[in-house]
């Protein structure tokens, strides 16, 4: 590089007498600003820069090792799938065949939920089922099973493998006789796993979360959990698919209390070490999540969680669709009526409307994460070579301009 100014590798710029002074001078104060970042080539738009940033090595064009040591493998979580709003119900299925824990209900298709009030979405947004709480039945039909009380279960078009599940949920139902859930399994039950997320029975005042197998999948107790073990064998055959399970130590996560309080989330993360369950009051969502960048490791420890030590993740859950549904009486809140100290007979429960008034699931939405993994070093790097060659590029033209004049 020759004429108002030269520049010798190791000995500086050199100023031409012979050349205009003022256009020397401007060439002197860029040569200046230049010399203070180390090496800048302009020619190449690449530079050294270890006498600004000495721990990054050599970030423009080259290898970057030390940047390399220091950067870190971050999870971040990307939205996958939201279901909210108006829209809630687009894409999912209404089952309207037999329950299959025998319970006293008839599962409507979507027309007639729909037709009947018993699901759509309120002004506020939110998707809400209702078990009918208007309509009175005979005892004897019931019993009979001739006719039986209407309810929704709805189970998503999509399937899901691994992922973190966050669901808002403003209430959910309560009461003798009920049987609410929000779980996931497939058509290919128990082979591909079952995971309860909300379930309990009557009036119940702590959530628990189960998982029902096949044989050889066990719940590590003591383990990464603040809740309390009920069974730890999760095989579909032991004690009459009781499956394994923790209780949530709060007791406002369901029931009366619950919904008092607002409801609030219920987030499930499902990756090949273990399947944790995590329940926050309204008013303790973690701020990650009201922002929508949830961070699952930033957050204590869960309630329940399935470790991989005992149960080897893949091997025993894959394919679930997601699925809210309520029964009533059946296999579970039938046979624990009486001792629930329920009044009278489930049948005749079930027979009377008004014992449902609080059997409303009222979601405000369920948002889906995929777990992404970022290395911060390499993007540091892209960063600052990026920011560095339009900084070397820019001085290159202004002093090309003034070469020309």
């Amino acid at each position: 590089m020759t004429g108002h100014g030269s520049f010798r590798r190791g000995r500086g710029w050199g100023c031409q007498s012979h050349k205009p002074i003022t256009l020397c001078l401007f060439t002197l104060i860029l040569c200046d600003l230049v010399q203070q970042v180390e090496g800048l080539d302009l020619w190449r738009s690449s530079a050294r820069i270890a006498s600004l940033f000495p721990r990054t090595g050599d970030l423009l064009g080259g290898p970057a090792e030390s940047l390399k040591k220091r950067g870190e493998n971050k999870t971040v979580w990307i939205t996958n799938k939201v279901y909210q709003g108006e829209t809630f119900f687009d894409e999912w299925d209404f089952y309207n065949g037999p329950d299959y824990t025998h319970g006293l209900v008839n599962y409507l298709d979507k027309t007639e939920a729909m037709n009947s009030g018993l699901a759509y979405v309120s002004a506020d947004g939110r998707a809400n089922m209702h078990v009918d709480s208007t309509t009175s039945f005979k005892v004897d039909d019931i019993t009979n099973q001739t006719r039986l009380r209407p309810s929704v279960r709805i189970s998503t078009k999509a399937k899901y493998n691994h992922g973190l599940f966050i669901l808002d949920v403003a209430k959910a139902p309560y009461g003798c006789g009920t049987w609410p859930a929000y779980w996931s399994t497939n058509e290919n039950w128990p082979n591909d796993g079952e995971i309860d997320i909300i379930e309990n029975v009557h009036s119940s005042v702590s959530n628990q979360v189960s998982w029902h197998t096949t044989a050889n999948c066990t719940l590590v107790s003591p383990g990464n959990y603040t809740g309390t073990v009920g069974s730890t064998i999760c095989d579909h055959g032991y004690m009459s698919n009781t499956g394994c399970g923790i209780v949530d130590p709060s007791i406002a996560s369901f029931g009366a209390a619950f919904n008092a309080k607002g409801g609030g989330i219920y987030a499930m993360k499902w990756d090949s070490l273990s399947i944790d369950v995590w329940f926050f009051y309204r008013t303790a969502i973690p701020d990650d999540i009201l922002a929508d960048l949830p961070d699952p490791a930033g957050w204590p420890r869960p309630s329940a969680s399935l470790s991989g030590l005992g149960c080897p993740i893949d091997n025993y859950f894959r394919n679930h669709m997601l699925i809210f549904d309520t029964t009533l009486c059946g296999d579970w809140a039938g046979t624990s009526y009486e001792a629930a100290g329920c009044p009278g007979t489930c049948a005749e429960r079930v027979a009377d409307p008004a014992s449902f008034v609080n059997a409303t699931w009222s979601i405000n939405y369920i948002k889906i994460y995929n777990q992404t993994i970022i290395n911060t070093g390499y993007l540091d790097a892209g960063a600052i070579r990026a920011g560095y060659r339009v900084l070397a590029t820019g001085l290159f033209l202004i002093t090309a301009i003034f070469l020309l004049l």
